[in-house]
């Protein structure tokens, strides 16, 4: 016997063990597939999961589709290109292991994991459609597709993906164990088919003109589901997009760049002007520019905003001391260059504080956000400065009679930034009387923050 004959009949001797294999465990394999990846789907959209939680979860559900895709390999009908599902199913198996055993890995990183799985997922669906059957070449390529951009909407924005897309994912799931699902029973479907016209493909119509083919109807509904879903991917991609892209922000003018000489005392005010984009009915406002101090006491140049009630009385008005929360580092990140300046979490109430309640307000942007930086993040001595030295230049401006007692309000960053002006302003700012603070969800435990931040 020739080497080639011998190579022959070894290849149709595993071809036959690995149909043996499929007939005796590959069925109820992909039964327990297809009701897990069904499970965990339901768990990722509806579960209270943390980062952590949907991180491990949808790890176990790539090693579940890596284990479709080889049980799939082994199926008659694919038996020609067994290899790229082979490999295409090892490879979803590790970066979903991956996923699963390192979920403190952080969040930037497991992102990029889950974007390589799909986008491996959707690539390589599509080309073993095109060397699968033509009646089903469609859905794979519209639900590859589909993959394909849930997976670049995962890459496009790594840090929120984990939380925010968490039912892309969740349905992508929910979807595959439906597709598997049909696989199966369309299989049974088919092979009792060709039972009842005696087992042979010839005689179940498909060759007969006129004659209707079995499944056809099948075939449809997963054309319209992948299409929906394909649907359903790009608008997320679309309208992720249009909500966490943003506006553009505009970049600071000459009003925010410091003069040659410079006050050398803190809290001076250099200049200001009428500011009238954002402000509520029945309120008037002020960009200030003025001096300040860095944490360790160098001079230094911040900007803010001043709000309050148009129609004034006689009389010191009640002074409001707030603390932004996060916009951001850059200085075109600053609250008195956004066009809803006064839509912070601390200053949501200002509208009725001022224009009811008849309180003026003064909102550092703090250094760094508007001027020049570094802008001093979560720094709260520095912060504290800052805010301090904004209420002590609104005092200088002449449209205003605002009183020294003030009452201290910050949410956020702003809120860590309140608590320390309550700690420093005594000896910082003795004219001031901290009549009370406020501080809502204040960032005080910051190795915790930074911590969850990373995970």
């Amino acid at each position: 016997m020739s080497d080639q004959s011998r190579t022959s009949r070894s290849r149709a001797s595993l071809r036959e063990r690995l149909l043996r294999f499929t007939q005796r465990i590959g069925t109820p394999a992909r039964i327990l597939i297809a009701l897990g990846a069904l499970t965990l789907g339901v768990l990722i959209v509806l579960a209270p999961l943390g980062v952590h939680g949907i991180s491990i979860l949808t790890g176990i559900g790539f090693v579940l589709a890596g284990l479709a895709a080889i049980f799939r390999a082994v199926h008659p009908e694919v038996l020609p290109k067994a290899a790229l599902h082979l490999a295409f199913g090892c490879v979803l198996m590790i970066l979903g292991a991956a996923m699963a055993l390192w979920p403190f890995a952080g969040a930037p990183f497991l992102a990029y994991l889950t974007s390589l799985a799909l986008v491996l997922h959707g690539v390589l669906s599509m080309l073993a459609a095109f060397l699968g059957r033509g009646d089903q070449r469609a859905t794979a390529v519209i639900l590859g597709a589909a993959t394909i951009l849930i997976g670049v909407l995962t890459f496009s924005w790594p840090v929120l993906t984990l939380t925010v897309f968490r039912f892309a994912i969740g349905f992508w799931l929910l979807f595959l164990g439906l597709q598997l699902v049909f696989e199966l029973l369309g299989s049974r479907i088919q092979g009792a088919d060709r039972a009842r016209r005696g087992g042979s493909a010839e005689d179940s119509g498909a060759g007969t003109p006129g004659a209707r083919r079995p499944g056809a109807f099948r075939r449809w509904i997963r054309t319209i589901g992948a299409s929906a879903a394909f649907v359903c991917s790009a608008m997320l991609v679309w309208g992720s997009g249009v909500v966490l892209g943003g506006a553009p922000l505009p970049e600071p003018d000459a009003f925010y760049t410091a003069p040659a000489q410079v006050p050398g005392s803190p809290g001076q005010l250099i200049r200001s002007e009428p500011l009238s984009i954002g402000v509520p009915d029945g309120a008037q406002a002020w960009r200030i520019l003025y001096t300040t101090t860095h944490a360790d006491g160098k001079p230094a140049v911040s900007s803010g905003l001043v709000i309050a009630p148009a129609h004034r009385g006689d009389g010191e008005l009640p002074l409001l001391t707030v603390a932004h929360g996060t916009t951001g580092v850059a200085p075109k990140c600053a609250p008195s260059l956004s066009a809803a300046p006064f839509a912070d979490g601390a200053g949501a109430a200002l509208t009725q504080m001022v224009t009811q309640q008849g309180w003026a307000a003064v909102i550092s942007d703090y250094i760094g956000l508007g001027t020049r930086g570094p802008h001093p993040y979560l720094i709260g001595e520095a912060e504290a400065r800052n805010s301090l030295d904004a209420s002590r230049a609104a005092m200088q401006l002449t449209d205003l009679e605002l009183s020294h007692d003030t009452v201290v309000w910050g949410h956020s960053q702003g809120g860590q930034a309140s608590l320390w002006i309550g700690q420093i302003a005594s000896e910082y700012a003795p004219e001031f009387t901290i009549k009370g603070v406020a501080a809502f969800a204040p960032a005080s435990d910051l190795y915790g923050l930074a911590d969850a931040e990373k995970a």
